[in-house]
């Protein structure tokens, strides 16, 4: 749910202002001075603050501005709260960064009004998104695509790019496996009790760090739950994850649902997983006419090959027409069965193979994708 952070000396306002949100779905953390209220926001990245002006120590005007000047707190959104009525002190606050200026004693709707107003602004309103969204899909079940997603983001974060590697096939969900996570929670709660809202404070408590510094979202979800994973809820979530990393790197299904086909379309790159082996070639052209279909434009596909025969060539290349190659993937059972094994990405299990060299030249073609 989204966090609200209430930074109030008086215990009283605090309690009042919990119960005017903790109704409506809000999680509500509390402040007593502006010291705290700052450290609190760094640390636990709130979706809004509201802020009193009159606190011990350092007042709000002032927290307001440091806000505004953090780089880990600078969008959160700010509702002054105050019994200085004056329009001098308004004018202050809105000039500091506030959002919002609210006068003591407040009416609840005036207040849930204003929260909601400015927590849907902040995830449904256009805003520029920093990362990019990578989306790979299989041309078959089977060819390596989850081994090469998760690889490609242990590379990437190698590079010193964050990467958020969201898997998207309910109920064959392996990439915790691979990765040796444990999983508490998956993708499925996300959209429950939010009322459509989706920030970054519930992306990242569902997100599982990886040691490589990767980080994980699960959707192993039971068939009961798929109704939470719209095209539009999974198209939010992307949307505010590309504001969260630089790159967003997303496992789907080779036969996708309708919540996979939104990370499809959604995607700046779609990134096609194919055997290098004639038969495989041939089909290629079917699987960019199915991704059409879905509504993906041709122009943002990419290919990438697996070859498990070690005859992969320029003669390949040539066969897959004017598709683009990322490149090519020199797929060992053996190295791959090691790895899998002691659920440990093959790159790190096996740096010096050479499917870690080709993984580490793909991602360096994704880092500079237009």
């Amino acid at each position: 749910m989204p966090k609200v952070l209430v930074v109030d000396d008086d215990p009283a306002g605090q309690r009042l202002i919990k119960y005017m949100l903790t109704p409506q779905g809000y999680e509500v953390i509390t402040a007593s001075n502006g010291i705290l209220g700052l450290q609190m926001a760094t640390q636990q990245s709130p979706d809004l603050v509201i802020l009193d002006i009159m606190l011990p120590g350092i007042d709000g005007f002032e927290v307001c501005r440091r806000l505004r000047e953090g780089s880990n707190t600078a969008k959160i959104s700010i509702v002054m709260l105050s019994g200085k009525a004056q329009e001098t002190d308004r004018d202050t606050g809105l000039k500091m960064g506030a959002d919002a200026y609210l006068i003591k004693p407040v009416d609840r709707q005036e207040l849930t009004d204003t929260v909601n107003k400015l927590i849907n602004e902040k995830t449904e309103v256009v805003k520029q998104r920093q990362g990019k969204i990578i989306t790979l899909i299989g041309a078959r079940g089977g060819v390596g695509t989850s081994t090469i997603t998760t690889n490609v983001s242990v590379a990437l974060t190698d590079k010193g790019y964050s990467t958020l590697l969201v898997d998207l096939s309910p109920s064959f969900s392996i990439l915790a496996d691979m990765m040796g996570l444990t999983i508490k929670q998956s993708i499925a709660g996300l959209f429950k009790g939010t009322g459509g809202v989706i920030s970054p404070s519930i992306i990242k408590e569902l997100t599982v760090d990886h040691p490589s510094g990767v980080k994980l979202l699960w959707a192993d979800v039971f068939p009961e739950e798929y109704g939470s994973m719209t095209r539009e809820n999974v198209d939010k979530l992307l949307q505010e994850t590309g504001n969260l990393s630089d790159f967003v790197i997303v496992d789907v299904p080779a036969s996708p649902s309708d919540h996979a086909i939104a990370a499809l379309t959604a995607a700046d790159t779609v990134v096609l997983v194919a055997g290098a082996a004639r038969e495989s070639l041939e089909r290629i052209d079917t699987s960019v006419t199915r991704l059409s279909r879905f509504g993906v434009d041709s122009e943002k596909i990419k290919l990438i090959l697996v070859d498990r025969s070690g005859n992969a060539n320029n003669h390949t290349v040539s066969s897959t027409g004017s598709l683009p190659v990322l490149g090519f993937v020199h797929y060992c059972d053996s190295e791959c069965a090691e790895a899998e094994a002691k659920n440990t990405p093959v790159i790190l299990n096996a740096p010096l193979s050479k499917i870690a060299e080709d993984i580490y030249k793909i991602a360096i073609k994704i880092s500079i994708l237009e």
